[in-house]
């Protein structure tokens, strides 16, 4: 409020005014149609504010307006067009949105693309073919291109859906343990022993597996809710779980409870879509897994029509006729 104040009394109704005010109004009150009405005044008074322009986005995303949120991100890269940051997060929500063809003349007019950029090209190419191995292999070698320096969770998750379960572990070994100060876990039970127990459990180690899950269920037991979205989140981890114990009722109350209570966020409706889908097919759930998969491919998400439904979490319910069909319809439509 102060700095409010203070930039009112220095600069009554300027843009910098107004910026602060919708940044206020956004964060702080989470006013979102306010916080968009008062952005707008203030682009109209600085139209190449690219930082502004930002924000807006922020706020329609929040909005779940996608179009305009896409297009907030085009201007974005058009007012700092040298920038890989905001082509990556074009490329990214464009993909989001289903818009292949657009993310990939967005990715073709990168200049010098770097890891990300070749990445993301490696998972739009699959369109053509929808052979994970080859994704896979074509990831392999884009690390080796640039020394071996891929993101650990990007090798484990190629590996993962790749079936190399052992090349999986292998890439989870380099992961340092959680230290004390770490930022919270993202499903209520530190990364590294999730992905663990994903890996595992794909293998069909139950040994292992069972240490792990009552590693997970201590944790989660011992977690103290805040308020904050990762409570959600943590609803999504007792969900996976479940899952892996097979108790597939469990876990499709839980998906439920989710999409009731977290997914009220349309940022995190959007970010979380896919592993909903495979929490339902991992607990073998597959009229909900493919509801959910048909869901996500028609509303924002991470789900693709060329790579999800080949994952390995799909495997148990490959053969159940309702996935079946709809895998003949995806690949029909190409």
């Amino acid at each position: 409020d102060r700095v409010l104040a203070n930039i009112a009394a220095v600069a009554p109704g300027s843009a910098d005014h107004l910026i602060a005010q919708a940044y206020y109004t956004y964060y702080v009150i989470k006013d979102y149609d306010l916080a968009h009405e008062i952005a707008s005044q203030a682009q109209a008074l600085a139209p190449s504010d690219a930082r502004l322009a930002e924000m807006k986005s922020w706020i329609e995303r929040r909005q779940g307006d996608y179009d305009a949120f896409i297009e907030s991100k085009r201007l974005v890269r058009s007012l700092d067009p040298r920038n890989k940051r905001w082509a990556r997060s074009l490329i990214t929500s464009l993909i989001q949105a289903h818009r292949y063809e657009e993310a990939w003349a967005e990715l073709e007019s990168v200049e010098n693309p770097g890891y990300s950029e070749r990445m993301m090209g490696v998972m739009l190419r699959a369109r053509e073919h929808r052979d994970l191995p080859r994704v896979a292999a074509d990831l392999e070698a884009l690390n080796q291109d640039f020394g071996g320096n891929a993101p650990p969770d990007m090798l484990i998750f190629v590996r993962t859906f790749a079936r190399d379960y052992s090349g999986a572990l292998e890439a989870l070994a380099s992961v340092p343990d959680p230290a004390e100060g770490d930022r919270p876990p993202r499903l209520g039970v530190p990364d590294k022993l999730m992905s663990e127990l994903q890996i595992r459990w794909l293998m069909g180690d139950e040994d292992r597996v069972a240490t792990l899950l009552a590693q997970a269920h201590a944790i989660l037991e011992s977690r103290e809710p805040d308020g904050s979205h990762l409570d959600g989140r943590a609803v999504l981890g007792e969900a996976i779980l479940a899952a892996y114990e097979g108790e597939t009722q469990k876990a499709e109350q839980l998906v439920r409870r989710w999409y009731r209570e977290g997914a009220r966020d349309w940022p995190e409706r959007v970010n979380q879509a896919d592993l909903t889908c495979q929490i339902l097919a991992m607990a073998g759930a597959a009229e909900a897994a493919v509801d959910c998969l048909r869901t996500a491919l028609v509303t924002p998400s991470y789900v693709t029509p060329f790579l999800e439904p080949y994952m390995s979490f799909y495997d148990g319910i490959r053969e159940e006729p309702v996935f079946v069909e709809l895998l003949a319809e995806l690949e029909s439509q190409e």
